[in-house]
């Protein structure tokens, strides 16, 4: 079994940021052949439109299978979230288990509350052993609770994000500057790649003019780093960084990239042109209620959102993200950002720091921008995980 629960945590981390809005759902499919069960077939929810988990899953089954090969006496499916019962862009997951005579048991990692009609009970009322199993709520909840918390009206789980100098400076006001190593670099462009979308804050694009898409990244630095780490209580600890190299291997998936615009710079219109000219989906923008209007007659389809320092921004920044269909939003942080964001973050959000040992040149020192102190004091203080080698550190923090 345990086998089984890897599978489907590899299988889910695979399917973050390509199946939004839908969940990014994974089931496996075990046989039994005479007395012993084995694993046959596992799958993952494919982009919208697409196949869900259970029917890539049924579908590799299939296809695998000898064609005068012998035939399973049972089979049993091993599902983060429990089958769909509607027919949306593609039919319903129950119908196609019920139409597999083999496949009497299915254990579920939690229910899906957006469903009119549940799925586990629709396959009990036709006679199959359907169950919401506790060993698998954990991974559910690791994989799920962005959609869960999005399709309940709560808005997207938010990751955000810091990278420090180990003397609290997060870069310079003049240039950009490069804080993180090749190994918390490597680890940033991972995890880009697993999310829904990359948020970045109006500070950091007049200071960094950042393109946010996923770049060939150091690996090995990472793979050597990973090996050190400590397994924590995530998934951002325990399975992103073991497989962010195996993540950096693959071919790379670009994220939906969303900018929130405030001050106008001199090259804005080159930077907005090199944007849409970026592989990858389109970029989001939207504009601060106290940004420049300019902005507006460059940027195409700008939406308006209030300011940073707003109390209903992190409501409207929810709200924003959850229009597009995100599940999971990286929120790369500014000094800004970092302040009007931790004080509203809810039970399932995380909150990382990358913190390098090294010292970034600071330059003059009215140029540098440091870290709120009490945010960092804060996050350490509170944190449940730690992990540090080299100069990646993270920190997640469970309220």
């Amino acid at each position: 079994m345990q086998t089984a629960l890897q599978e489907l945590a590899r299988q889910s981390l695979l399917a973050m940021g390509r199946s939004a809005p839908n969940p990014p759902v994974a089931a496996v499919v075990l046989e039994r052949c005479g007395r012993s069960w084995s694993q046959a077939a596992a799958g993952a929810t494919e982009p919208p439109g697409s196949r869900h988990a259970e029917i890539v899953a049924l579908d590799r089954l299939t296809a695998h299978r000898p064609p005068f090969g012998a035939e399973p006496d049972a089979l049993r499916m091993y599902v983060t979230l429990e089958p769909c019962t509607h027919t949306g862009r593609t039919p319903p997951c129950t119908r196609r288990i019920l139409a597999t005579d083999a496949l009497h048991t299915l254990r579920a990692g939690c229910r899906d509350a957006s469903l009119a009609i549940s799925g586990i009970e629709q396959l009990q009322s036709a006679g199959r052993r359907a169950a919401i199993w506790p060993p698998l709520a954990r991974l559910a909840d690791d994989f799920l609770a962005g959609f869960v918390s999005r399709s309940s009206g709560q808005g997207p789980r938010l990751h955000l994000k810091a990278a420090i100098d180990s003397a609290g400076r997060m870069g310079r006001r003049s240039a950009r500057q490069r804080i993180s190593g090749p190994a918390a670099t490597a680890f940033v462009h991972a995890l880009r790649s697993r999310m829904d979308a990359v948020v970045v804050g109006p500070g950091t694009i007049v200071y960094d003019r950042p393109q946010l898409n996923v770049r060939s990244a150091d690996a090995e630095a990472l793979s050597q780093a990973a090996e050190g780490a400590r397994s924590g209580r995530d998934w951002l600890s325990a399975s992103i960084v073991a497989h962010c190299a195996m993540l950096l291997q693959s071919p790379l998936q670009q994220p939906r990239r969303f900018f929130l615009l405030g001050d106008f710079f001199q090259d804005a219109a080159v930077w907005l042109r090199m944007q849409a000219a970026l592989p990858g989906p389109a970029p989001h923008y939207a504009l601060l209620e106290n940004g420049d209007r300019r902005w507006l007659t460059l940027a195409a389809d700008c939406s308006t959102l209030p300011a940073v320092r707003d109390a209903q921004f992190p409501a409207a920044l929810r709200s924003w993200l959850t229009a597009a269909g995100c599940n999971d939003a990286l929120i790369e942080c500014g000094p800004g950002l970092l302040r009007a964001l931790r004080p509203s973050m809810q039970r399932c959000d995380r909150l990382l720091l990358l913190e390098s040992r090294l010292v970034a040149d600071p330059g003059p020192e009215a140029d540098a921008i440091y870290a709120p102190r009490e945010m960092l004091e804060g996050l350490r203080r509170f944190a449940d995980v730690r992990w540090r080698e080299d100069e990646l550190s993270l920190w997640h923090v469970a309220d």
